[in-house]
């Protein structure tokens, strides 16, 4: 789809009036009036020299629940996409005639918290200059800033511990069968486990990308544990043949399913010191590796007896058949389950597909089949940067610490 266009014919707007209308454009806010007394001035740049130089975030909030992107600099069109706009869509930002200034608001829920960038003229694109986070890689946007309303809080365990107490990570080799190529499987191991004899819980996460450099994983172990979850090992599966859609959720999926609970599984039980039944296993993943971890938890409860889910690929296929997919709650063994998505996550609108719908209706399926869940839908994004906020929810759902 890299060379489709797409040009959207909508009516024109002549009267000022009518910018109450206007994406972008709020014009009861201190914001509008700042771009009215500059429209009228003939010292713009002084004036928007003063504003800016005013303001202690960036992007500027204004209030509990507005937002005003800004970009300041060349460029004839300026474009912003991001978590509140969907992938492959870029939403123009304003310009104010006579300046360099360009600019966009909004409202958003006063705890939320979104990734974004700038484009210039259609191809450049730019990280927000103004803002003083630290940029990263994001899952849908490439490199990206962010920014949180006011009542967005930062989680306490993303910052690696001072008194020396961290866990290690293993890898061990592992092959699949009439496949030459070589995997790692990378393990979690929490403090202490050198140390003793102790038996662990385990956590398989699936289709992981990145957990430590982006997710955050190990360091936010190493303060959970001990403190608000219990010692736990955590596998991160990788990739067993096919990747993507077709291993984790279509043609191929009881194929993955097998070649993990045949033999991964029995290879960790068998190289680390786990405990080897339902009550010491689940499993976790994020969009199709959610399904697979889904399918594997619901297909073989004898196995698994947690599950946790951040994003959920739920789609048409699965939904149409979702009673012979969920089984009702009074079929099966308890489970302890752990479910989010966010209001803004992975969706593109130009081509109907929506992660944080889909993961609704999950959620609703596994409802109105007698389940209940810890967690739910969250005022955030997509990605890494949306779910390793929620690391101690997950854990402590699947494995809390015990009084």
């Amino acid at each position: 789809m890299s060379e489709i266009a797409c040009v959207e014919i909508i009516p024109r707007l002549t009267e000022r009036a009518e910018s109450d209308s206007i994406a972008g454009m709020v014009p009861s806010s201190q914001f509008a009036s700042l771009i009215r007394n500059v429209e009228a001035s003939p010292s713009k740049a002084v004036l928007i020299d003063q504003y800016l130089e005013g303001q202690s975030t960036f992007p500027i909030i204004e209030g509990d629940n507005l937002v005003h992107f800004v970009y300041r600099g060349e460029g004839d069109v300026v474009t912003m996409t991001g978590d509140h706009v969907g992938r492959r869509i870029e939403q123009p930002l304003h310009h104010v005639e006579g300046t360099d200034l360009h600019y966009y608001s909004m409202h958003l829920e006063s705890d939320a918290r979104i990734t974004y960038h700038y484009t210039r003229n259609l191809t450049e694109t730019l990280i927000d200059s103004l803002n003083p986070r630290p940029d990263f890689r994001s899952l849908s946007f490439g490199q990206a800033s962010w920014f949180a309303m006011p009542e967005w809080r930062a989680p306490d365990y993303l910052e690696p511990r001072t008194d020396g107490i961290h866990g290690r990570i293993d890898t061990i080799a592992f092959s699949v069968p009439n496949d030459d190529r070589s995997r790692s499987i990378q393990i979690y191991l929490p403090p202490g486990y050198d140390e003793g004899n102790d038996r662990y819980p385990v956590v398989y996460l699936h289709g992981s990308r990145r957990p430590f450099r982006l997710g955050k994983l190990d360091i936010s172990l190493d303060n959970l544990i001990g403190a608000r979850v219990r010692p736990v090992i955590v596998v991160f599966v990788p990739s067993l043949f096919k990747g993507g859609y077709r291993q984790y959720v279509d043609d191929h999926r009881e194929e993955y399913r097998d070649l993990f609970v045949d033999r991964v599984v029995p290879l960790i039980d068998h190289t680390h010191r786990t405990i080897a039944s339902r009550d010491g296993r689940a499993n976790s993943g994020s969009i199709y590796a959610g399904f697979a971890a889904f399918y594997a938890t619901f297909t073989r409860p004898d196995l698994f007896g947690g599950l946790a889910i951040q994003t959920m690929d739920w789609d048409q296929t699965v939904d149409a058949d979702f009673e012979t997919f969920i089984p009702t709650a009074a079929s099966l063994p308890p489970l302890r389950i752990y479910l989010d998505w966010g209001k803004y996550d992975l969706r593109s609108p130009a081509e109907g597909n929506d992660l944080g719908r889909s993961s609704a209706k999950f959620a609703g399926r596994l409802q109105e089949r007698g389940y209940e869940f810890a967690g739910g839908m969250v005022n955030d994004g997509t990605g890494w940067a949306s779910w390793r906020n929620r690391t101690d929810r997950v854990f402590e759902t699947l494995f809390p610490l015990k009084e």
